[in-house]
């Protein structure tokens, strides 16, 4: 038969832990060191973050798409700015995107400028250049679509505006020539009146 248990060693039943001002001292030097070893890691959490997030600004502009690789990305259903959500993710496709923005912008102003040339040298209506003007906006909306909806608002606002001052000064100069077309056809319609008569 087994032998029933019997307690061996030091009995804790008589031990008394601290008690008053000692017990009130051990938690208060227990709270300062968790508050620094808290101040601490977060120190060191906070610089390895702002590392990642140079690390990521830094990918992000040298790697980031252009136009046309946006646009085959577009066709083949796939998203060149898809980061992971980490600090290095969004840092990089932060600075992708503004990259991204800062090519689009020149282009587009690139087309606008070609468009404006070719309304000017076959004279045509502004509203076709007006046409022209939205249909370029809306071709680059289209491709940044699926990428960065917040990028198509803020982007399609700046090539408005831009298209807008193109449109106008191009409705004055069509309107200038427009008079002084009409004039010559006045003079010369007066002048052959008067060899008429």
């Amino acid at each position: 038969m087994v032998a029933p248990y019997k307690r061996t060693g030091l009995m804790t039943s008589s031990f008394q832990g601290a008690r008053g001002a000692a017990l009130s001292e051990g938690i208060r030097s227990a709270n300062a060191l968790t508050s620094q070893l808290s101040q601490m890691s977060n120190f060191f959490f906070n610089q390895a973050a702002e590392q990642r997030r140079i690390e990521g600004e830094e990918f992000g502009a040298a790697n980031a798409p252009t136009f046309e690789e946006l646009l085959e990305a577009q066709k083949q259903g796939e998203n060149l700015l898809d980061f992971a959500p980490t600090v290095f993710g969004r840092s990089a496709k932060a600075a992708a995107l503004a990259t991204v923005e800062n090519e689009i912008t020149v282009d587009a102003q690139k087309r606008f400028d070609q468009l404006a040339f070719e309304a000017n040298k076959k004279m045509v209506s502004p509203t076709v250049l007006r046409d022209d003007l939205d249909a370029t906006i809306l071709g680059y909306n289209e491709v940044l679509q699926a990428t960065s909806p917040a990028l198509v608002r803020k982007l399609s606002a700046k090539l408005s505006l831009n298209a807008n001052n193109i449109f106008d000064s191009y409705r004055k100069s069509y309107a200038r020539a427009s008079a002084q077309k009409s004039t010559l056809v006045n003079i010369a319609a007066l002048s052959v009146a008067e060899r008429n008569t």
